[in-house]
């Protein structure tokens, strides 16, 4: 906007030498049309001949600098025009640059809006005490087992280091507002229609997810994977955030199946696969949670014997239950020679990817209890 300087305004016109008197001259007319804005600058006509009235122009004084500003400042209105932090630019309403993002941005952010698209996810955790930390760190250093002459001293080694705690609401946000897809638990449906599944977590762990992802040859990853693959926005290779599939208690070793030669495993045959397994027990959460893993790696699932004598033709594998097992029950399997055993040697099963011997470890039995009290997970 042209600047205006608001200083006296002097019209040489409107100056005169000696006494003022009232002139009727074309030039004291048009200098009066020019300052007043009331001044009627309509004549009267007449007829050829006649004299014309010439109109007076009522006296005007110079305009003070606050009447000038005031006379501006119904202009600017008028125009409604809106000062531009640009000085002497001026932008109407209606002008108003958009600010638009440029072609490469906005592919940018639709590519991060879809960086997951296609991928569904199972994630689990589980908080971990201090103890149970080092429990396992004092279990893996001792491959032979903890038994009442092994030092339990932990002032021997140092704690390691925990990684950063998992925000699984975080988590869950990151992956849904980009593509992807959270499953509340597995489901075989869900699954086959996605692109990927993968298994988060900021541990291995003794979940049923965890355990349905290892049985379904799904890759368990560590929640870094997400963080790092947003903060890149790009997916990264996630060979290096696979988690271990867990502790082999036989020889008190951590199994990481899942590696460059192994990691490619869908489709293969587990060795679970075909087995006929009879599930019983009094809990009722336990027969449908291992029912559900059995039949995620292809096995025959038995789940109420034949009533009366069972014949020795019947065919069972194994008979996974725990201590709820009936007497006459236990009997009936016995003198078929079926082995009754506990949920660990499916487990262990698991993260060994093999049929561990029944007789591996005394956890595999079915009426196995804890010495410390703690519960089986």
């Amino acid at each position: 906007m042209t600047k205006v300087s608001l200083g006296l305004i002097f019209d040489s016109d409107n100056l005169v030498e000696g006494p003022r008197r009232r002139s009727a001259t074309a030039t004291s007319t048009a200098t009066a049309a020019k300052i007043s804005p009331n001044l009627d600058d309509t004549a009267s006509t007449s007829k050829k001949g006649t004299k014309r009235k010439a109109i007076e122009p009522k006296a005007t004084s110079t305009p003070t600098p606050k009447r000038l500003r005031s006379r501006l400042d119904v202009l600017r209105d008028e125009d409604n025009v809106t000062p531009s932090p640009i000085q002497d630019i001026s932008i109407s309403p209606e002008s108003k640059p958009e600010l638009r993002s440029s072609p490469r941005k906005h592919k940018e952010e639709q590519e991060e809006s879809n960086l997951f698209r296609g991928y569904a996810f199972l994630i689990t955790t589980v908080e971990r005490t201090s103890e149970d930390v080092r429990k396992e760190q004092r279990l893996l250093r001792h491959p032979g087992g903890l038994n009442s002459s092994t030092t339990t001293d932990d002032s021997s080694f140092e704690e390691e280091p925990s990684a950063a705690p998992m925000d699984k609401n975080l988590i869950i946000n990151h992956i849904t507002t980009r593509g992807g897809v959270v499953l509340e638990k597995y489901n075989e449906t869900q699954v086959s229609a996605a692109s990927h599944c993968l298994l988060i977590s900021d541990s291995y762990q003794r979940t049923t997810k965890y355990f349905s992802c290892l049985a379904a040859n799904i890759p368990c990853l560590s929640h870094n994977w997400v963080l790092d693959s947003v903060s890149q926005k790009k997916l990264k290779d996630y060979m290096r955030y696979v988690l271990p599939n867990g502790i082999n208690i036989e020889g008190n070793t951590m199994v990481e199946l899942f590696n460059v030669n192994t990691i490619n495993r869908q489709g293969r045959d587990s060795p679970f696969k075909d087995k006929k397994i009879y599930v019983t027990s009094k809990v009722q959460d336990f027969v449908e949670r291992w029912t559900n893993i059995l039949n995620i790696v292809k096995c025959e699932v038995v789940l109420k014997l034949p009533p009366g004598r069972l014949k020795k033709d019947l065919k069972i594998d194994y008979c996974v239950t725990d201590h709820t097992l009936s007497k006459a029950v236990n009997e009936k399997l016995t003198e078929l020679g079926v082995p009754i055993i506990s949920s660990e040697w499916l487990v262990q099963g698991l993260i060994n990817d093999r049929i561990m011997d029944i007789n591996g470890h005394e956890k595999y039995s079915h009426d196995y209890r804890d010495p410390s009290g703690a519960s089986k997970r």
